[in-house]
């Protein structure tokens, strides 16, 4: 498998199995981390490497090999005094001859491809298998197609609850009635206009980290200008990331040291700093599609696609009931491959005739923040030079 998904293929940088023995209960398990677009080829190479194994006698060199490796690792496991612990008790439990493990590297040794031959037809079952795709599913439209036409296929979210699938929206209504709706959810598009600048305080924990995240935004003084922003992550009173936007220009600085904002992270750190920018969709370039109804936190959502100016695309649902925003999600390049960020929101609050939420739950890869805003205060005093790039 290895050889085959890495080494062939270029799928991934590891492929690997493993057997989990049990008196009642057993199973075979095959595993890889590869990108979005080599997920069917993958899955296809797995299958086909495990029907090999019941339709082909493995050769004596690879036999060889696993048998030299299994020699040595029982020699080594011989020094850990848990190890003739875990010997005892299993002849015990498993009512071994007392002699098993005196015989073991001897029977080891005796071992021939016929017997693994034997022992692949009896107990490796591929069309018994559970494949298990953990990814973007609108981004693998052919590995879903082939399984759904065998009507194999179960989507579930992160916890293994059953999704259920997208239903469609009623006749008639867009995206840009639900985005009004939201934004007379909220508060209404006169109160929204208001804000001239906000400060928003939140606590969380990353990691066993207690966290303080200070955002600050302003509306510019001079035309033209995007809004201006910043946002410091604390540690008590150490700084791990502060982020600075005047409008034009952005910085960042903290613990990974200091750079200044460039490219397309400071275009879309322009976008971004834009208040309610659901205000502005169309005449900012944004697209909208509404794709249909989904459960979330079992109650009816809408599902809007959101493509920003660059192209990149955000799904946000919208509370059927309420109309306010209850979950975003996006998924970004990164060196490390391709990184999913969920965010849910809830328990809104009006501030100043404006509603925000103020329970924010953030996935970002493996990463969990569940923060909990402290304090929002809309048009107070705040420093200029809180925003000044130098």
């Amino acid at each position: 498998m290895f050889r085959n998904l890495r080494e062939t293929y270029n799928l991934t940088y590891g492929a690997y199995s493993s057997i989990s023995t049990d008196q009642h209960i057993g199973n075979f398990n095959a595993f890889a981390e590869v990108r979005t677009a080599g997920t069917d080829s993958s899955v296809n190479e797995f299958m086909k490497e495990i029907i090999r194994l019941r339709t082909e006698k493995v050769g004596q060199e690879e036999l060889q090999g696993v048998i030299n490796a299994l020699t040595g690792k029982f020699a080594i496991g011989l020094e850990d005094p848990a190890t003739i612990a875990r010997f005892a008790i299993n002849i015990d439990r498993y009512n071994l001859p007392k002699d098993y493990y005196e015989n073991y590297l001897a029977n080891l040794a005796k071992i021939t491809a016929d017997d693994v031959y034997e022992v692949a037809q009896k107990y490796l079952r591929p069309e018994n298998a559970w494949i298990v795709v953990v990814g973007d599913r609108d981004k693998m439209p052919d590995l879903i197609a082939r399984w759904k036409e065998k009507n194999a296929l179960t989507f579930m979210d992160q916890y293994g609850n059953p999704i259920i699938e997208t239903r469609p929206a009623p006749s008639g209504l867009t995206a840009e009635k639900v985005i009004e709706n939201y934004l007379n959810a909220i508060g209404g598009t006169a109160n929204i206009k208001k804000i001239q600048s906000m400060v928003m305080r939140m606590s969380g924990e990353l990691q066993g980290f207690k966290l303080e995240i200070v955002t600050k935004k302003q509306n510019p003084k001079k035309k033209g200008l995007s809004k201006s922003s910043s946002s410091i992550i604390l540690n008590g009173a150490m700084v791990v990331q502060k982020t600075v936007f005047d409008g034009a220009k952005g910085k960042q600085s903290g613990m990974a040291g200091e750079k200044m904002i460039e490219g397309e992270e400071l275009e879309k750190m322009k976008l971004e700093a834009q208040p309610h920018a659901e205000l502005r969709y169309a005449e900012l370039g944004y697209k909208l599609k509404l794709i249909g109804i989904d459960k979330i936190n079992n109650k009816d959502a809408y599902k809007v696609e959101i493509t920003d100016p660059k192209g990149e695309i955000e799904f946000t649902w919208y509370d059927v009931e309420s109309g306010l925003a209850v979950k975003k999600e996006a998924t970004q390049d990164t060196p490390q491959g391709q990184v999913t960020s969920t965010t849910l929101m809830s328990d809104y609050r009006e501030v100043n005739g404006v509603k925000f939420p103020y329970k924010i739950y953030q996935e970002v890869g493996p990463q969990i923040m569940d923060l909990t805003v402290t304090l929002i205060e809309i048009n107070g005093k705040i420093d200029p030079k809180e925003f000044e790039v130098k």
